[in-house]
């Protein structure tokens, strides 16, 4: 039995000395694992804040990226109110002479909430890169949670040429070119900011290539044609590169939604076409193109005279830089050229009133009329341009063929005809062509005229100047227009000889820019301004009986010693009436017209009647067409490219529009 004891006794012994030392080894490892556990938590939870800290410092940072471009859309939208206030005249006044109060400026962003951040925009540079010109380069830094950010971005402000002088035939509202025959040619682009009807028409239409500015390089845009703003309606029958849809190029986007869908793709190019919509030069400021004639050649000023009509055989001066300015000018101006005694233009020249013109021009100048532009008779060029550039669509297999042939043949054909004869007729009121005194003129004139697309009262056609198209303001019985705040003046954006209340020129249903409604024109818009007589007009008739003895005309007064139509014979006599102007034929018989024809109003006409071909050279700019075109036989109407872009460096000054702001450069830069 003691043996037994012995046994169990050792067995009990070594069963509790063993498991201790297990325990006591244990207990180091576990201590030694919860060490290398606290020592691993804390570096991840070191490494985990260390990424935290990044990640918010980053979020911070982009956020301060966003602010800096809060400031500078902030800036672009103040610079933005400053060019749309900003006077014809002195457009960069106040970029200039920094009247602007806006800028700098320094703004919290979602004051006292946990999103707070801040900006500051400031103007660091203003350069004039060239004539008529500003950049304009703002700096923006944004800050949040202590981090920052900076952008700087330059704009472009510009005063240019409208676009509408690079056209054959552009209609600041819809157009019509309906029931043209096959014989009516026409060489040039077509362009109307609404609906085109071609009704019936079968003309033949060749166009040209277009390129397009980007900062500073010229580049190819389309192929030329046609261009509606809204929509172009039965073109079936055309001829020329006109007739085919890939030089039609019309709004697809009729319903609005920025998608190209089924069947909207009418010009045939896989994208959606949304034609942009050239605005139209106002000439409600008459004294921004005064100054243009009087700062002329280096201050000489632009001129109008009569070749050999003065003594001695010499050029006779009937007008400077401005008619109507003087003593004894009556502003309204008579222009009656002959093959003997051509018209002599020089540069730009301003007429205050009505002009009256026909016979022969020479020269290269714009003519400024704050009034009404009648053409009686046949206008031709003593030194015509020849032709138009050797170019034809169907030479050519590729679009960039088509476009580098075109800029070779245009710029050759531009050097060529430098030196030839072209003059503007550039008209704030109406152009009115042909008898418009006649019954027959008048109610045919007056159909289209009173033709409900053809509405051209202000307030009927809304904010976006186009009738029939339900916009906003349209047929509302407002005439809805902006004016000049308190705001304004207290951030120095009201032009010099403005106050708070007045009307902005130009702004919303102020289709013609000079700051009062315009109602639906009629034919009393087209009447003269005074009887014909010296009392009224002044200028140069050549010999003739216009109810007095013969000798040539003699207009009125002899301001800065003119001696206005005076010619070597004396006084002679002066037209009684306007048929004292017409073609033998009548007066819509005249089928010559040379030289570009602008008009703020309407293109107004009924001509071309016993005319075995009837021309034009130059073009015709309106806002409101109501022109009745007759003719026995063909037609050919060419697009002068010499106005293309302005025609700066042949003398023409055309009037100029304020264009949208673009941004040239844009960039991150250093936030100190």
């Amino acid at each position: 039995m003691a043996n037994g004891h012995r046994t169990l006794q050792g067995v009990d012994v070594r069963s509790k000395v063993n498991p201790r030392g297990e325990r006591g080894g244990a207990l180091v490892a576990s201590l030694i694992f919860v060490a290398v556990l606290v020592i691993g938590a804390a570096a991840f939870l070191s490494h985990t804040s260390t990424e935290v800290l990044q990640v918010r410092s980053s979020i911070a940072s982009a956020r301060a990226f966003y602010y800096a471009e809060a400031g500078l859309n902030y800036a672009q939208s103040q610079l933005l109110r400053g060019w749309k206030l900003s006077s014809p005249l002195t457009p960069f006044h106040f970029i200039d002479n920094s009247t602007i109060t806006t800028l700098p400026a320094e703004m919290m962003v979602r004051a006292g909430t946990p999103d707070e951040g801040e900006f500051r925009a400031e103007i660091v540079n203003v350069s004039s890169p060239y004539a008529g010109a500003r950049n304009v380069t703002v700096k923006s830094v944004g800050r949040f949670a202590g981090e920052a950010r900076a952008v700087a971005a330059t704009f472009c402000f510009e005063v240019k040429p409208g676009r509408v002088f690079n056209y054959g035939y552009f209609l600041g509202h819809c157009g019509w070119l309906e029931g043209m025959p096959a014989t009516f040619k026409m060489y040039g682009n077509l362009r109307v900011s609404g609906h085109l009807s071609l009704f019936n028409s079968s003309a033949y239409l060749n166009g040209n290539p277009e390129y397009k500015w980007l900062r500073g390089q010229i580049q190819r845009k389309d192929s030329g044609g046609i261009y509606a703003g809204l929509s172009i309606l039965d073109a079936t029958f055309l001829n020329g590169m006109g007739a085919l849809p890939v030089n039609q190029h019309m709004n697809e986007d009729l319903n609005r939604n920025w998608l190209l869908e089924a069947n909207e793709d009418h010009n045939q190019d896989g994208s959606l076409t949304r034609p942009e919509r050239l605005p139209m030069p106002n000439l409600g400021q008459m004294e921004l193109y005064e100054e243009y004639s009087k700062s002329w050649n280096n201050g000489l000023g632009g001129s109008i005279k009569i070749e050999g009509a003065g003594q001695g055989g010499a050029s006779l001066l009937v007008s400077d830089a401005v008619y109507g300015d003087s003593a004894g000018e009556t502003g309204n101006l008579v222009l009656w050229g002959t093959e003997q005694n051509p018209i002599l233009v020089d540069g730009p020249v301003a007429v205050r009133g009505a002009l009256i013109i026909k016979g022969y021009l020479k020269g290269k100048g714009a003519v400024y009329i704050g009034q009404n532009a009648y053409i009686p008779d046949n206008l031709m060029y003593v030194n015509p341009p020849a032709g138009r550039p050797n170019w034809n669509y169907s030479d050519y297999a590729t679009e960039e063929e088509r476009y580098r042939t075109w800029m070779q043949a245009a710029s050759q054909w531009r050097q060529e005809n430098a030196a030839k004869d072209g003059i503007g007729l550039l008209a704030r009121g109406s152009v009115v062509v042909g008898d418009f005194e006649n019954i027959t003129w008048r109610s045919e004139v007056e159909s289209w005229l009173n033709n409900p697309a053809n509405e051209s009262s202000e307030a009927a056609n809304g904010l976006d100047h186009i009738p029939n198209t339900n916009d906003l303001g349209e047929n509302d019985g407002a005439w809805t227009v902006d004016r000049y705040t308190q705001e304004d003046l207290d951030n120095g954006l009201i032009p010099s000889g403005k106050s708070v209340g007045e009307i902005i020129p130009g702004s919303g249903e102020d289709v013609d820019g000079d700051a009062a409604e315009d109602f639906r024109l009629s034919l009393s818009d087209f009447d003269l301004p005074a009887a014909i007589d010296t009392t009224n007009w002044g200028g140069w008739t050549p010999l003739g009986n216009y109810g007095g003895g013969d000798g040539p005309g003699k207009g009125g007064g002899k301001g800065k010693g003119r001696g206005k139509g005076q010619g070597p014979s004396g006084e002679g006599s002066w037209p009684t009436s306007y048929a004292d102007f017409f073609n033998p034929n009548g007066g819509d018989a005249l089928d010559h017209i040379d030289g570009f024809i602008y008009s703020g109003h309407a293109a107004a006409a009924n001509w071309g009647r016993y005319s075995p071909q009837v021309h034009l050279l130059g073009g015709i700019a309106s806002r409101i067409e109501a022109i009745i075109f007759r003719n026995d036989g063909s037609a050919e109407w060419i697009h002068d490219e010499r106005f293309t872009g302005g025609g700066e460096e042949y003398g023409f000054i055309l009037p100029r529009v304020k264009t949208p702001i673009q941004i040239v450069h844009w960039a991150e830069v250093a936030a100190q």
